[in-house]
């Protein structure tokens, strides 16, 4: 795919995965497409109303991969790297989590396990929602892991949103 071809293809509700990032706070978070216009594209963080403006870039600063796209600073360092999501099953992912109770995100974000292997704690109770949610899109109960983790990704930046909102509301 060249630069012509993605935006082409670019549309309002694509989601974006950032793969790599010069911020490395950025690595994970997930993007969707909210305006295209000719000279680049909005985009926004799920579960965050700001809009971030991204410029195509030329045609030597950009390359492609199956579904990972990258672009270059006119200097040939590396910007960023996007992984293309499905769409469709993002969006029934989403409305998913949205149905989900807030009450009952909390109270499973609270349910913490800890991985023996890696020396980490994560909510056991994403977890089985994010499987849970998984089997209910994809309809398969062999999930892939990065399946059900980008869910629970998914599941604790709605729960930040709503935490936030709470804390807003309180002051």
């Amino acid at each position: 795919m060249n630069v012509t071809q993605f935006k082409n293809e670019l549309h309002e509700g694509m989601y974006l995965k950032v793969v790599y990032h010069m911020r490395a706070s950025e690595v994970g978070s997930i993007r969707k497409v909210s305006k295209i216009q000719t000279n680049g594209f909005y985009s926004t963080k799920v579960y965050d109303d700001k809009n971030i403006w991204i410029d195509y870039p030329k045609a030597s600063e950009f390359a492609s991969n199956d579904n990972l796209i990258s672009f270059r600073f006119k200097d040939g360092t590396l910007s960023i790297i996007y992984m293309v999501l499905d769409t469709i099953k993002c969006d029934k992912v989403f409305k998913l989590i949205d149905k989900v109770d807030i009450k009952e995100l909390f109270m499973r974000a609270e349910k913490v396990d800890f991985n023996k292997d890696n020396d980490e704690s994560y909510s056991g109770g994403f977890w089985d929602l994010a499987y849970e949610i998984a089997v209910d899109v994809f309809g398969t109960y062999s999930i892939h892991v990065d399946t059900q983790s980008m869910i629970y990704e998914f599941l604790w930046l709605r729960c930040e949103k709503e935490n936030a909102k709470v804390l807003k509301e309180d002051l």
